[in-house]
């Protein structure tokens, strides 16, 4: 079983960090929670379905996570348990365990503010285990609208992925976003926007042999 992948990540919500570097549970203010869904390449078959929640508590955050892929007669499931928090105010670390099938893996996550515009985030997934993963990931704050990000992930049984994303807010409760990433490679895009405690993204990805991957994210919390 490989490590989960949100494809869009935090870009919508922090709280969907909580798969990918649970550091950035840090920036959360208040209880928030997220859903996110997709179809991949339109099958029901490769259905996947993520729950994810963050909650300060005792000077950090909280994260808790629920993911599956699959269907009733195939199912790969995760449920995971982490706590983040500052050291300084530039550096922020966080560490987990993940109970899926095979038995339990830890995990730890760190993200380094180097600049007022520029972070890199480390995340290490179950290391030692079989289905071991590590992603480094830079994010750059071009503007108050513009955000760039890089990620780079290797899964012990995978070659070497990428993943590069742009992501814009032409107004404060709408955003758009496009990114590529390999292995496989696909591009995607997607919009969100947000009422009061609220709010939707809508994600669509493209592969140019297996075709077309919905999704939809909604998130309640005040951040």
């Amino acid at each position: 079983m490989q490590a989960p992948r949100i494809p869009v990540n935090g870009s919508f919500s922090e709280v969907f960090s909580v798969f990918q570097n649970p550091a950035r549970l840090v920036s959360l203010q208040h209880v928030t929670a997220g859903l996110y869904t997709e179809r991949r390449f339109m099958l029901r078959e490769l259905s996947m379905h993520a729950l994810a929640l963050g909650m300060p508590l005792a000077g950090g955050v909280m994260g808790v996570k629920l993911w599956q892929l699959g269907y009733r007669y195939y199912r790969e499931q995760l449920f995971g348990l982490g706590y983040a928090l500052p050291l300084g105010k530039r550096l922020r670390a966080a560490a987990g365990f993940n109970y899926r099938r095979g038995g339990v893996g830890g995990e730890l996550g760190v993200d380094w503010l180097l600049t007022p515009q520029l972070n890199m985030g480390v995340h290490l997934y179950h290391p030692g285990s079989d289905d071991a993963a590590s992603m480094v990931m830079l994010g750059y704050k071009a503007s108050e609208q513009v955000m760039m990000e890089a990620a780079f992930r290797k899964d012990v049984s995978m070659p070497l992925s990428v993943r590069v994303q742009c992501t814009y807010w032409p107004v404060k409760r709408f955003l758009v976003l496009g990114g590529w990433a390999t292995q496989p490679v696909y591009q995607y895009a997607g919009i969100g926007y947000g009422v009061e405690k609220w709010r939707i993204g809508v994600t669509g990805s493209f592969h140019h042999t297996l075709g077309i991957t919905p999704g939809i994210s909604l998130v309640w919390g005040k951040e």
